[in-house]
């Protein structure tokens, strides 16, 4: 899109600040959102409709420059003003300030998303190419999870459903997860889609030394969103197998779960019980020479 087209439409473009957020949350993932809001190292753009009576956010990215890499965290354009450049045009003014430093650009996204193959073309399109991701995101039913062998991976002694534990070992247990980036649900272990009966945690000496956790997407899909042990050698497989007893004796063999293989331990994981899991996540990069 051209400057002389977005003066014509009367467009402005914004940064995305703490102070003006939640103008734009409606385009944002929650987690960018929330991390604007905590005032984080993300870089957001926004595009305002000025010919509204109110001006009107229309589009939004936000990203992180992280490992020699500009990722793009959100990308979004409201649905009465796409295929009319605006998204390009946020990628572009995204794009000069990583070849300002020397940064590639990188977009990452789950491809079971609803218009994954507009964003393939999209970015395909502007010249990225796909590449390989490090910690991908794969998704199986309850009913291609193989069953453990009996007594293999009972659940840990001193557990507790997040429904019983007291709210305070978990906001002890939020605060350290931020404080030392650990493993968590991106909107926080309060969160309304964490499912409180399916995650659970190990209680050691009035604090948690694991926990994994899982959130409900819709009626029939959940996201195995965070898993952490203190010493995952001998916690993370018996969390993970109690983790899904829970689940399956609740929700239909049909339930799709998603899960992100963020450590050798999950990987081991699903490699072991679920043989038909599928990737869905996809990535794509621009490099500058």
């Amino acid at each position: 899109m051209t400057l002389d087209r977005r003066k014509e439409c009367r467009m402005r473009l914004s940064a995305v600040t703490k102070e003006n957020v939640e103008g734009f949350k409606a385009l944002l993932l929650p987690e960018a959102a929330s991390a604007i809001r905590r005032g984080e190292d993300i870089s957001a753009l926004g595009l305002l409709d000025e010919t509204e009576e109110i001006p009107a956010a229309i589009a939004a990215i936000a990203g992180i420059a992280s490992d020699g890499a500009f990722q793009i965290l959100s990308l979004m354009v409201e649905k009465k003003y796409r295929r009319k450049g605006y998204g390009r045009y946020l990628v572009e003014m995204i794009e000069a300030q990583a070849k300002d430093f020397g940064l590639s650009l990188s977009a990452e996204y789950p491809a079971a998303t609803e218009g994954q193959e507009l964003l393939e073309d999209f970015f395909l399109h502007l010249g990225f190419e796909e590449g390989d991701i490090e910690y991908p995101m794969v998704r199986f039913s309850l009913s291609d999870l193989m069953e453990e062998d009996p007594g293999e991976e009972e659940t840990p002694i001193n557990s507790f459903s997040f429904a019983e534990l007291p709210a305070e070992i978990l906001r002890r247990a939020e605060a350290r997860a931020k404080k030392e980036i650990l493993p968590m649900p991106e909107s926080g272990f309060f969160s309304a889609q964490v499912n409180r009966e399916y995650s659970f945690g190990v209680v050691d000496e009035g604090e948690l030394s694991a926990y994994v956790t899982l959130e409900e997407l819709s009626e029939k899909e959940l996201l195995l969103s965070s898993l952490w042990c203190q010493n995952p050698v001998t916690m993370a497989k018996p969390l993970l197998s109690g983790a899904f007893r829970r689940v399956k004796k609740s929700c239909p063999g049909d339930t799709t779960v998603y899960a992100f293989v963020g450590s050798d331990d999950m990987g081991n994981f699903i490699e072991r019980r679920c043989k038909n899991a599928e990737t869905v996540s996809r990535k794509f990069v621009k490099y500058y020479t």
